[in-house]
């Protein structure tokens, strides 16, 4: 790992300790969870990753505030990789209507070149919200994945917010950043951005089924639906 992932590692792991030592959780059992899921089409921030449907899930520990697993997909890019596999480490609280968070997301395809540099990317995450609005912000420090790109760092903010109606979960995201322009058929400097809008319905207990839409800003980006259907679990 190279020395800022080393570092984002440590200072995580340096604020659980301080929170372990403060004893401020909120829940005292541990638990896992997760999901199968299979999706139409895999797109990612904007971006369609490959042509075809794809299984995608995540394997997740829940501790106090702490949750810690990787999130997984089958891949189709046509080099031989079969699957994306991103463990990540989050720390984070909920109380009532308001929620924060931050983590850490390590990308890597099969341990292979990320793009020529490096096998693996970093991401550092922050979030916070006030029911039924929230925010996310993704960083992708200088680091070897970066070194091809037209930037040393990127970013990807997210504005959502999600409600309850009629037995269906209603969302919106809107997101915007440089982190999906360098993966442009001509990569570019500048920030992009889109609007996803979705629908979920829990057919059966723990089956639930998604409808998705997302409108780029770009006139030159194509507009994307795409669909999912996914089965979670709990394990205490």
């Amino acid at each position: 790992m190279r020395k800022n992932g080393v570092r984002s590692m440590l200072v995580l792991v340096m604020v659980l300790l301080v929170l372990v030592l403060a004893d401020v959780s909120f829940s005292e059992e541990f638990c896992m969870s997760g999901d199968f899921t299979w999706v139409s089409t895999y797109i990612w921030r904007g971006i369609r990753q490959f042509e075809g449907n794809t299984l995608q899930g995540i394997i997740s520990g829940n501790w106090k505030y702490l949750s810690f697993g990787v999130w997984y997909s089958s891949v189709s890019f046509g080099d031989g990789t079969l699957m994306e596999t991103d463990p990540f480490l989050n720390l984070s609280f909920n109380k009532g209507s308001l929620s924060g968070g931050i983590g850490m997301t390590y990308y890597s395809y099969d341990f292979k070149k990320w793009n020529g540099y490096a096998d693996h990317e970093i991401e550092l995450a922050v979030n916070a919200g006030f029911s039924p609005v929230g925010i996310s912000i993704y960083y992708i420090p200088k680091q070897a994945s970066t070194k091809g790109d037209l930037k040393c760092s990127n970013y990807w903010i997210e504005l959502s917010s999600a409600s309850n109606t009629l037995d269906m979960h209603w969302g919106i995201i809107i997101g915007y950043g440089t982190y999906s322009s360098r993966y442009l058929e001509m990569p570019k400097k500048e920030a992009i951005g889109n609007v996803t809008l979705s629908a979920q319905k829990e057919v059966i207990d723990q089956l639930t089924v998604g409808w998705y839409y997302e409108i780029p800003f770009r006139t030159d980006l194509e507009n994307s639906f795409w669909i999912s259907c996914s089965l979670s679990y709990k394990i205490e």
